[in-house]
């Protein structure tokens, strides 16, 4: 009697188990979807660019305290003054003192010109405004300072243009006063300078070298192969009356080192796309210069030739780059959201066959569609895929709403 009640007993509560499943199965099947956007991803190669550009040093014999005239990374021309060589320090951080008060000065003269209230345009100062905020913003985060100076007074400027559009009473003229007769106190202090530096021929000025301006050279561009970037070490020697380098701005180079395998994706001439971390260059132009082999046609180095030159550009050496040998423009689509499912076609002949057909399931009114898609990208290391855009009926569009999470799916199924 026992036995019988226990066994009994172990079928009720199977019995019992597989309701509670069948009901958990029934009613609690979540279903999760998204939105189904436009996207467009980069097929590239991932590499450190080496950049190789014509620089030459720049050398100053005169003794003296040295004032610079330009800014580093500040473009020069041809003959311009790049310093000038006061007989004693006093002169030269007069001289300093004096550019800046110079700059004031003409920040103030440039706001007054703006005296047309009919002229100005509020809104369009606003934006001018919020725009300058926002590149200060942006260069700060990029660890990028060479211009915060130039945005900062741009700023001003604006915010002193605007007080003038809103009728507020602005007079600069004491202010004025003041500056200019700073300015000829600091020119009487300053005299005049004893010796210049000037460039040889235009470009940007960097106060700054690297020891690799004799190394990587535009004249060199067949020397560089693997074997060469493996042991390419600065040259250490650098005379002491070397005072900064000229970056040319014509044409410079890019040298990255790639597998084999990838080296063959590149033919000599052909154009294609660069992309960078500069916030000033973010994609740059490029052309395949040349493909260096190594000895033992393992790995090679992948040459750029480039036209497009920067501030930024002009005091990097290394960084990472992302060479683009396509992109992909669709339709984004999770990988969770793809499903097959075996659909009749008829071919030419009228020939009738099943095929399993990549697509996902889209919520139409209350229930689930199957809807075909075309894979015409799938990114490496991503959980999505790009999908072909077809303007047909039946096929999936920007907005659908996908379902990305769900069970026992299929056409018609009503979605609460």
């Amino acid at each position: 009697m026992g036995k019988s009640k226990f066994g009994i007993g172990v079928v009720i509560t199977v019995l019992v188990v597989f309701v509670v499943y069948q009901l958990y199965a029934t009613f609690y099947n979540p279903i999760s979807t998204e939105i189904v956007t436009h996207y467009t991803a980069t097929d590239g190669i991932h590499v450190t660019g080496i950049l190789i550009r014509d620089e030459s040093l720049i050398t100053n014999s005169v003794s003296g305290a040295m004032h610079f005239e330009i800014e580093d990374s500040e473009r020069v021309a041809s003959g311009g003054v790049i310093a000038n060589i006061y007989a004693n320090e006093s002169q030269s951080i007069a001289a300093s003192q004096m550019d800046a008060v110079k700059k004031e000065i003409d920040s103030i003269k440039e706001i007054e010109e703006y005296n047309d209230l009919n002229a100005i345009d509020i809104n369009s100062i606003n934006a001018k405004i919020f725009d300058n905020l926002n590149d200060i913003i942006s260069t700060c985060s990029t660890g990028y300072y060479g211009n915060i100076g130039v945005s900062k007074a741009e700023l001003l400027n604006l915010i002193n243009r605007k007080q003038i559009a809103t009728g507020e009473a602005v007079d600069f003229s004491q202010q004025l006063s003041t500056l200019e007769a700073e300015y000829n106190s600091l020119k009487a202090a300053a005299g005049s300078p004893q010796g210049k530096v000037l460039a040889k021929k235009s470009g940007y000025f960097l106060s700054s070298t690297d020891g690799y301006e004799g190394v990587l050279t535009t004249d060199k561009l067949t020397s560089l192969t693997p074997e060469f970037l493996d042991t390419l070490k600065p040259n250490a020697t650098e005379k002491s009356d070397v005072i900064g380098k000229l970056v040319s701005d014509y044409t410079w180079y890019i040298a990255a080192s790639v597998s084999i395998s990838e080296s063959l994706q590149f033919k000599v001439g052909e154009n294609l796309k660069v992309l960078t971390n500069l916030k000033s260059n973010p994609e740059i132009s490029v052309t395949v210069e040349r493909v260096n082999m190594s000895k033992d046609k393992d790995r090679a180095v992948v040459i750029l030739s480039c036209q497009q030159m920067s501030a930024e550009l002009s005091s990097m050496r290394t960084g990472a780059m992302t060479i683009v040998k396509k992109n992909y423009s669709g339709l984004k689509v999770s990988n969770k959201a793809l499903r097959m499912k075996e659909v009749q076609v008829t071919d030419s002949n009228g020939v009738t066959k099943t095929v399993s057909q990549t697509g996902v399931y889209a919520v139409s009114g209350m229930t689930a569609a199957f809807v075909p898609v075309e894979i015409i990208y799938s990114p490496k290391d991503n959980d999505f895929v790009i999908c072909a855009e077809i303007a047909q009926e039946g096929q999936l569009r920007i907005y659908d709403e996908i379902i990305v999470k769900g069970k026992n799916i299929y056409d018609g199924k009503i979605i609460d």
